[in-house]
């Protein structure tokens, strides 16, 4: 079949154009979203970039992470653990501050059977020395530095756990009654003390002469 020139161009001219194509499709939506009262563009400047950002970011770092490799994503992720680890000290509960000149003095109401507080005090050189008043359910008094003779060097102290003293650093744990005896060689460093039927009395210069296990 032989087509003239003209009815060629007619039939060219009928055929749909890819930029009408999308005209037509935006006209479409503009109509639809018209009768639903909603805005296309708000959308679109709300949404559209940020989540154009987003990909970008997780691409970005998804890139650099194939980058650096395995192995030193597994170094990164244990210098990270030993971060953490090394903070744990500044994450401490926290201790009642105590202040004296010569004689620091705890009232015996303070203290109940079975329980443990720790205590602080800050000398001229700031230093924050702290130490555990403990009263058994024995009834005596018993005071230790917040230190173990094997494990201050890694200055972690103690928690207590119901009753329970526990060395933050070896997990070992003993009553409070047998506080003074540790576990192994997991032993709090004993602290001088007098008390009465009404007061606990620590000297300040036996407080401080515990300064190098902090």
């Amino acid at each position: 079949m032989i087509f003239s020139s003209l009815q060629v161009l007619c039939i060219v001219a009928r055929r749909p154009t890819a930029a009408g194509t999308r005209h037509r499709r935006a006209l479409a939506e503009r109509q639809y979203n018209a009768k639903r009262g909603l805005n296309p563009n708000r959308s679109r400047m709300a949404f559209g970039p940020s989540l154009h950002l987003s990909a970008r970011r997780l691409t970005l770092v998804w890139q650099a992470m194939r980058r650096i490799g395995p192995k030193k994503l597994a170094i990164g992720a244990l210098v990270a653990v030993v971060a953490i680890a090394a903070a744990v000290p500044i994450l401490r509960p926290a201790c009642i501050e105590l202040q004296g000149a010569d004689i620091l003095t705890v009232s015996i109401a303070r203290l109940k059977s079975g329980e443990a507080h720790l205590f602080c005090y800050h000398d001229r050189a700031g230093e924050r020395l702290r130490f555990l008043l403990a009263r058994g359910n024995d009834g005596k008094i018993r005071a230790v530095f917040d230190a173990c003779r094997q494990c201050y060097k890694f200055h972690q102290g103690y928690d207590v756990v119901h009753g329970m003293l526990v060395c933050r650093l070896c997990g070992n744990r003993y009553p409070i009654d047998h506080m003074m005896k540790g576990e192994a060689s997991c032993v709090p460093v004993s602290l001088p003390h007098h008390d009465d039927a009404s007061k606990v009395e620590i000297k300040v210069s036996d407080l401080k002469s515990g300064a190098a296990l902090f």
